[in-house]
């Protein structure tokens, strides 16, 4: 992962005001970020990061400022947060097991066994959250992602934990 001031665009929409950016130069940003393997990450704030302070026609504004990485660092750090669709279907699953008496008494604890046993549970190829990924992945990267998916569905379902606005941290 790589955050900065990249001091280029990758396409017009990056820029108010002022002459056009010359469109080789964004071309050739995406091209050498394509040939890294390197994706935007995204951003929340303003569409613009860098503004020339001036005011009225003169006024220029660019977003120059970019957080990138690649295909595995994206996936790595951003599921165990995002995923709602997986931590719903845990939170369903782990309930109908843990009331149907399979996991034992009705009103003990919910364990970090328990959510494992879910996801594993799951066919690999079900494709189960809105980001479109398989549990497979889940699977094979529980051990990074294992301990954040339980926290999460351990503190919902011992503690009371609402769900909302997880997405907006």
């Amino acid at each position: 992962m790589c955050a900065g001031d990249f001091s280029e665009m990758v396409n017009e929409a990056e820029k108010s005001g002022g002459r056009d950016r010359p469109r080789t130069q964004m071309e050739n940003f995406k091209t050498t970020l394509d040939k890294c393997g390197l994706r935007a990450m995204g951003f929340i704030g303003p569409q613009f990061t860098w503004c020339n302070k001036r005011e009225g026609p003169e006024m220029i504004q660019e977003r120059l400022d970019r957080r990138i990485c690649d295909f595995i660092w994206k996936m790595l750090f951003s599921l165990a947060v995002s995923s709602m669709d997986l931590l719903a279907l845990v939170l369903d699953t782990v309930q109908l097991y843990h009331s149907s008496g399979s996991c034992g008494f009705l009103d003990s604890l919910f364990l970090p066994e328990e959510i494992h046993r879910v996801v594993f549970d799951v066919a690999p190829l079900k494709a189960s959250c809105s980001d479109g990924l398989p549990t497979l992945f889940y699977q094979m990267f529980w051990h990074f992602v294992g301990p954040h998916v339980t926290t999460v569905c351990l503190s919902v379902l011992n503690d009371g934990v609402q769900l909302d606005g997880i997405n907006k941290l």
